[in-house]
């Protein structure tokens, strides 16, 4: 299946579009997915919340279920966020060495997957305020899709990526390339309704075992793509050498792109499917039993 969309998207993709990455200007303030990317993701996730979470999650934002924009929110407001939670920019993101088996460290508990829990446990529970409940809500869209972002759950040293810079640009460099760029180029000018449908035509058959899970074997599975798909697919990576080998890239490589986007099509459909199925557990408990009692 892969390679079939491989084929497709280099039929499809134009030099223009791959040499746009390439030298493309990207902004030194980009963390995580970007804003295409996690609108994608939510409203992907609003597509497969149950009746009853629906209304819930309508209930907290004060109207219709608008996950896209739900999921943005983090990164609109980080600077009042570091001032409410001096930790919380250390909540987009896991840590994880991609070439150690060594358990991460979470300090204070300032990582993504920590603070996944705790969002989890505010918005689960009817007694806490709606203010806080609502706030949950908005970090675990933000969150759980942020950790699909194979970068936000593997590192080499090098800032997950931020510090293998393209050239003497600084804004350009690997981090921001799998955050924004890559995105962009696959949604190929498409506005993002049609680029969702894509998504979820493509995706529509993977749901329930994109579901399936909790959040630690999901930033097991992504940091195992940051190793074979992100890093390793660079020219001159190995594990026995510093990021500082593969940090004289002028740009990423034409095939490393056509190879990259696909990947970023099933992380953009895992995400969606991973924020709803949280949300699914967090507003509608019958739903987790549903599902495990079906053959």
């Amino acid at each position: 299946m892969m390679h079939e969309i491989a084929e497709r998207l280099e039929v499809k993709i134009a030099t223009g579009l791959l040499m746009a990455l390439i030298g493309a200007a990207i902004s030194p303030a980009a963390l995580a997915w970007g804003r295409e990317g996690h609108r994608a993701t939510g409203q992907i996730a609003e597509q497969l919340l149950t009746p009853r979470a629906k209304v819930a999650v309508a209930d907290l934002l004060g109207g219709v279920p608008d996950l896209a924009t739900a999921a943005t929110w983090m990164d609109e407001e980080r600077p009042a966020l570091a001032r409410k939670y001096p930790g919380s920019p250390q909540w987009h993101y896991d840590d994880i060495e991609v070439c150690s088996n060594e358990p991460h460290e979470c300090k204070d508990g300032n990582c993504a997957s920590e603070r996944i829990k705790v969002s989890m446990a505010i918005l689960a529970d009817a007694s806490q305020s709606k203010e806080d409940r609502t706030e949950a809500l908005k970090m675990i869209v933000h969150m759980v899709g942020d950790i699909q972002q194979p970068l936000h759950a593997s590192d080499n040293h090098d800032k997950g990526g931020n510090s293998v810079k393209f050239g003497e640009k600084n804004w350009d460099n690997l981090h921001s390339a799998w955050d924004t760029q890559l995105v962009r180029t696959d949604m190929r000018g498409r506005n993002e309704g049609e680029y969702v449908a894509e998504l979820m035509e493509q995706g529509k058959d993977r749901i329930a075992l994109y579901q399936a899970n909790d959040v630690a074997t999901w930033l097991k599975e992504n940091n195992a793509l940051g190793r074979e798909r992100v890093y390793g697919a660079l020219p001159h990576f190995t594990c026995e050498a510093p990021y500082t080998m593969i940090n004289n890239l002028t740009g990423l490589p034409a095939p490393y792109i056509q190879q990259a986007l696909p990947v970023i099509r099933m992380q953009l459909v895992k995400a969606g499917a991973r924020i709803a199925v949280m949300l699914n557990r967090a507003l509608d408990p019958a739903s987790e039993q549903k599902s495990a009692a079906k053959p």
